[in-house]
């Protein structure tokens, strides 16, 4: 599965934080794969004192299980436009390219 084309409106996937916006991106390319992760600390605090950390990072054990069928899978990626930001849709079958669908 080769993809040769690039669109950079579709190709590029944004993990988002509030203050900045954008905490991480990257180009997305077909038959690439991608891992990310994200682990969590606690805070907590009483009344108006600051935050303090109570627990460290939570333990994140992940694994890749072995691929039987390849498929592309991407959910919830967002592609940005001179119109907004519009969510899209992903088919993609063992013999064909994917193929990308704007939801009307």
């Amino acid at each position: 599965m080769m993809r040769t084309d690039v669109n950079p409106v579709i190709d590029k996937a944004i993990t988002l934080t509030q203050i900045t916006k954008s905490l991480y991106s990257l180009p997305l390319r077909y038959g690439q794969n991608y891992n990310f992760a994200i682990t969590h600390a606690f805070y907590a605090s009483i009344g108006t004192d600051p935050l303090k950390i109570v627990a460290v990072r939570t333990p994140q054990f992940g694994f890749q299980a072995p691929i039987k069928k390849e498929f592309v899978s991407f959910p919830n990626v967002f592609g940005t436009s001179d119109k907004g930001i519009e969510q899209l849709k992903f088919t993609a079958h063992k013999s064909k390219k994917p193929k990308v669908h704007k939801q009307q």
